[in-house]
């Protein structure tokens, strides 16, 4: 049983989460010191104390920073979006203010950004080399996606019917209502696994893994864009619309939208490659393009429990017509 002090901790992460989970759905819109703390229940003064003691980052760092990372995003993904149109979506006042920001942040300008990646040019994925650090920017289409390179050398792929016979589904997703529990950090297994461990932890005795439940992890940075220490994973378990939250795991609405969904089973650590020929084998070829929609996994097994560590899983990209 968790101690008085470990049910506040809770309390005051659950209340932090929600203020992120808000941010990102308003990103382009003015969010002020005062309504974020609205949202938080906190007062200003506190409320601005608390989210760097959490984040490691004031709000307004944070705010600039999303920002910036959307926008490299479009910048890479979007190619005929003008430089304009993608400031002022992402909260920028002028084409002139973005210019400024992005510069200082990234070491290059919008425009240099997208000249020198374009994830429609085959070398774009050859010759890439995964990076920790914002200046390596948009240097894989993996990365985008929010996965680093894979240093498991136990890694053996078994069955993702890649190529030209690659099953990929479009659907379009509904709002999906999740009680989640976020981790703040590299995407790999010592920062994943913990949370579903603790996820499981916290819906098998409230009754909530039912034949009905989906359990899935949702990938909101891009560690090719994002400081990969800065990277936000939910591991979530899908609810009921009316259900309420009991204090201990928050809860959220992943936006609807669409998606290309494929289906795979691989032994060991084979997330990196399932991701990677989605995005350069069927994604340029596909008539779509990226989407700022995090990117989706739902789990149908737990392949460490695996006798023959298998996963099978479906992973979720968020797409749009090219």
């Amino acid at each position: 049983m968790k101690t008085v002090q470990e049910n506040y901790c809770d309390e005051y992460a659950r209340r932090i989460n929600r203020v992120l989970d808000h941010i990102e759905v308003h990103l382009g819109e003015e969010l002020r010191l005062e309504d974020l703390a609205a949202v938080a229940c906190f007062s200003p003064f506190h409320f601005h104390r608390l989210f760097k003691a959490f984040c490691g980052e004031t709000i307004g760092e944070h705010l600039r920073r999303r920002r910036l990372e959307r926008a490299a995003r479009q910048l890479i993904c979007e190619r005929a979006k003008p430089v304009t149109a993608i400031a002022l979506d992402c909260g920028f006042s002028s084409s002139q203010n973005f210019a400024k920001a992005f510069r200082l942040h990234f070491g290059l300008s919008p425009s240099e950004v997208r000249r020198r990646h374009d994830w429609r040019d085959p070398h774009f994925h050859q010759n890439s080399k995964p990076g920790n650090t914002r200046r390596k920017l948009g240097k894989d289409l993996l990365e985008l996606a929010g996965y680093p390179e894979a240093t498991d050398d136990e890694f053996i792929r078994i069955d993702c019917s890649g190529g030209d016979d690659m099953q990929v589904r479009i659907i379009e997703m509904e709002p999906l209502r999740v009680a989640y529990f976020r981790g703040i950090g590299t995407y790999s297994p010592a920062t994943i696994g913990p949370l579903f461990q603790k996820l499981m932890a916290w819906a098998g005795p409230r009754g909530i893994c039912g034949p009905a439940s989906q359990i899935m992890g949702v990938c909101w940075d891009d560690p090719g864009i994002t400081p990969e220490l800065r990277c936000r994973y939910d591991a979530c378990i899908t609810v009921a619309p009316d259900f309420k939250d009991d204090g201990r795991a928050s809860v959220q609405v992943l936006p609807c939208g669409r998606y290309a969904v494929r289906h795979c089973e691989f032994v060991g650590q084979g997330f990196e490659l399932a991701w990677e020929e989605l995005m350069t084998s069927w994604l340029p070829t596909s008539g779509y393009q990226l989407d700022d929609r995090p990117n989706l996994e739902f789990y149908y097994n737990d392949g460490n429990r695996d006798p023959e560590r298998r996963w099978i899983m479906d992973i979720w990209l968020p797409v749009k017509p090219l």
